[in-house]
């Protein structure tokens, strides 16, 4: 079966796409949309089982809530314990997390960051590697949020957390 769209939902509930995007996007109300098209609008989405595609959303807003997180190797304990706080902590202020593992081969390291750009990931945290210099400064010049844990790579002046 074929995934509702915004489209289908406003056919069904013989609203305007536009009246639906405001409720899923919970300003309804700011827009004075009446309780009883609201309510329509919010059956037919549960009962549909509608979920928004977040690529295009991510898109739209320029936003994907997503974090990459890029370590040595994620079964390494101490990182798999350190990829487990950012999940924690990121997952209550509505972001979720990519992880991956670079093996300390600079060419991975390289391919993982164009991988997570071109996901449109939000921000990166890494365990840097010596070589990725080149694609951390790109990230910076786009105004990406990048945090260095665990090394540093002291050139690039990037935030960094590390224990003594």
């Amino acid at each position: 079966m074929k995934a509702l769209s915004i489209k289908d939902i406003a056919l069904k509930a013989n609203v305007s796409i536009t009246t639906v995007s405001f409720i899923i996007n919970g300003k309804a109300k700011e827009k004075s949309i009446s309780d009883a098209v609201i309510k329509k609008v919010q059956q037919i989405i549960i009962d549909s089982g509608y979920k928004p595609n977040q690529i295009a959303r991510s898109l739209r807003t320029g936003n994907s809530n997503i974090i990459g997180l890029i370590v040595e190797d994620i079964s390494n304990s101490f990182f798999a314990r350190i990829a487990r706080l950012v999940e924690d902590k990121a997952y209550k202020k509505g972001y979720k997390i990519i992880y991956s593992s670079t093996e300390n081969n600079v060419e991975k390291a390289q391919e993982l960051i164009n991988l997570f750009k071109s996901r449109k990931v939000d921000a990166y945290i890494i365990s840097p590697i010596k070589g990725i210099e080149e694609e951390i400064q790109i990230l910076k010049d786009e105004q990406k949020p990048v945090i260095f844990f665990d090394r540093n790579l002291p050139a690039l002046n990037t935030n960094y957390v590390g224990a003594n």
